[in-house]
């Protein structure tokens, strides 16, 4: 006889699920009957051999790129800032179209953002003209 009341003997668990027993069986409210485990899942899992890495392959040298001379930046762009603005579309072709001419005339030595400093300030110098436009007086400044 075994220990347990009753005259059958306790069944026989492997040790993975028996620590498992008393959890399940408490969820349930009695004792667990836990089925015996497949013989995939008492083998334990063999993890792959990590490949050899292989030999790095050598590449002639190649020949050192020359780099370009970075221009000194001016103090404008320095102290520059980003806006964002809606253009119509025609306008802002006009503007690129504009600067990309000046800047190619002068091969370079100018920043785009520079060139298009100069046109906005030559608009900002006419804002007369702007106000005249749109049906409002001459500004006071």
């Amino acid at each position: 006889m075994s220990r347990r009341t009753g005259n059958r003997p306790a069944p026989r668990m492997p040790a993975a699920t028996s620590a498992l027993a008393p959890q399940v069986g408490s969820l349930t409210g009695g004792a667990a009957a836990t089925p015996a485990p497949s013989p995939e899942q008492e083998k334990p899992v063999e993890k792959p051999a990590p490949e050899p890495a292989a030999a790095p392959v050598s590449e002639p040298a190649a020949a050192p790129v020359a780099e370009k001379p970075a221009k000194p930046k001016s103090s404008r762009r320095a102290n520059g800032t980003t806006r964002s603005w809606y253009l119509p579309h025609d306008v802002a072709e006009d503007l690129s179209e504009t600067c990309d001419e000046i800047y190619h005339d002068l091969r370079g030595r100018q920043d785009k953002s520079e060139i298009l400093g100069a046109l906005i300030r030559v608009g900002l110098n006419n804002v007369d003209r702007v106000r005249k436009k749109f049906g409002l007086p001459p500004s006071s400044n």
